[in-house]
């Protein structure tokens, strides 16, 4: 709820859109329905990757890792927009999911392959900084786990979110 609460708010403070009692109730509605499966499926990953890696983290704590490290990255992507927002001429257009600064992809050209623009995209200070955040999460919910075992399967969720963006920027 705090991640949709955060999410909706930035809408409001950036945009300033026409509000309606239905408006809101479908922007509600609609956060929910695109960050539950996502954060749903993102802990089925952490916790299959714990499992493989023998980590020991069950299903809950790995939900809630997940959570607050979601949490974690909203908030850095609406510091981060908020900055651009004050930083840049009112003329330019601040882009709340890839806020400027935080990657390389802007200095990509048009013709870059979609591929490599996905990837360039993926490598940013925020991805940076919830990595580490799942590794701390991780760490935290199983004290007793191999440090490699913790790394190893924060490396195999990487693995996994740099597939999908490359089998999306290939089906595009």
């Amino acid at each position: 709820m705090t991640a949709i609460a955060l999410r909706v708010g930035s809408v409001f403070a950036f945009y300033r859109p026409a509000v309606t009692p239905l408006k809101v109730v479908a922007g509600l509605l609609f956060q929910l329905v695109t960050i539950f499966p996502a954060m749903l499926f993102a802990s089925l990953v952490v916790w299959l990757a714990t499992k493989v890696w023998r980590v020991g983290v069950s299903w809950t704590p790995a939900f809630a890792v997940v959570m607050h490290v979601y949490v974690a990255y909203t908030l850095a992507t609406i510091a981060f927009a908020s900055v651009a927002g004050a930083v840049l001429p009112e003329s330019a257009d601040v882009d709340l999911r890839h806020p400027p600064f935080t990657n390389f992809a802007t200095l990509l050209d048009d013709a870059t392959p979609e591929v490599i623009r996905g990837l360039v995209g993926e490598v940013d200070v925020r991805s940076a900084y919830a990595l580490l955040l799942l590794w701390l999460g991780l760490r935290g919910a199983a004290p007793n786990a191999a440090r490699h075992g913790v790394l190893s399967a924060v490396a195999t969720v990487v693995v996994v979110r740099l597939t999908g963006v490359v089998t999306l920027a290939l089906l595009r």
